[in-house]
């Protein structure tokens, strides 16, 4: 009978070591890989084409005519046309800035009047328009945030007939600050400053003398600040400074570098979540085909 001495061969001994450092090394410190189809899902639903908005502005109005209100709801100015997962305030694609300029600065916004104020006439409209607030669908983002919406009422119509159902609406609205509280802060990463370099070298080489962003959109609030109404054009001086700004933000890959990072630092969450995204890209495509085929019968 063969008694074990408690000792291993060395050859069988060094297997055993190689292939445990092998096992450990799929753990931890090995970055996360998103795969291609995935981080185009995520990033085409983090980018809306106006379409949406504006077929959700049309049959919120067709719902109100009908129940006897004359109602344009307000127009939202579209400044990106790229996605924008990091948050980047001032981020605005090159024909957003040919067409609407600065309108996140410049256009004035009225508050809305406080409840207490609202006349008869226009509560049946608020009523009409969102339906009891009491009554809603809400989500609930991995911090535990939870979001909702008015399920009755002419807005919510005009989400489901777009949208397919006013959660989808409110996954769509709200997946970018899901996945950005997932990766936490990252305006200190090298990869930002990098770029944040190029822009300001850019913007400096066509007459703007700015170090980043923030002192663009500084520059232009100190100019172009609610200066019109929306609907109102904007002047050539302020289109002129936007254009500028988003060529050198395309230059410098602003959107991309920081897509990319969030990405990256995101690679957990967005594993863990693969089956909504791809979902919600799915909705993203059938939504746009839906808000085509409102905006084609209008």
């Amino acid at each position: 009978m063969t008694r074990s001495t408690g000792s291993m061969p060395t050859a069988k001994l060094l297997f055993f070591l190689v292939a445990a450092a092998a096992l450990c090394s799929c753990g931890g410190n090995q970055e996360l890989h998103v795969d291609d189809a995935t981080k185009a899902a995520l990033l085409s639903v983090a980018q809306k084409p106006p379409e949406l908005d504006t077929a959700v502005k049309n049959v919120t109005k067709e719902c109100m005519k009908k129940k006897g209100f004359s109602y344009d709801p307000p127009a939202i100015p579209q400044d990106s046309a790229d996605a924008n997962l990091g948050g980047i305030i001032g981020l605005r694609g090159l024909d957003q800035a040919r067409q609407n300029g600065f309108g996140d600065i410049a256009i004035i916004r009225d508050p809305p009047p406080p409840e207490d104020s609202l006349k008869p006439e226009d509560k049946a409209l608020n009523e009409a328009l969102e339906g009891d607030y009491g009554d809603s669908e809400s989500i609930t983002l991995s911090n535990g945030i939870v979001l909702d919406s008015p399920k009755n009422g002419c807005a919510a119509e005009a989400k489901r007939a777009v949208f397919g159902s006013v959660t989808n609406h409110l996954w769509m609205d709200n997946i970018e600050q899901d996945v950005k509280q997932a990766v936490g802060e990252i305006r200190n990463d090298s990869r930002i400053s990098q770029a944040s370099i190029k822009y300001a070298s850019c913007m400096r080489q066509k007459g703007v003398d700015v170090n980043t962003l923030k002192d663009t959109m500084r520059r232009a609030e100190e100019k172009f600040q609610h200066s019109r109404r929306l609907g109102d054009p904007p002047s050539a001086e302020e289109i002129s400074l936007a254009v500028t700004d988003a060529e050198c933000q395309q230059q410098a890959e602003l959107a991309k570098v920081t897509n990319d990072l969030v990405i990256s630092k995101g690679a957990q969450w967005i594993k863990e979540h693969e089956k909504q995204i791809m979902e919600l890209a799915q909705v993203r495509k059938e939504s746009l085909a839906r808000a085509k085929t409102i905006l084609n019968r209008s």
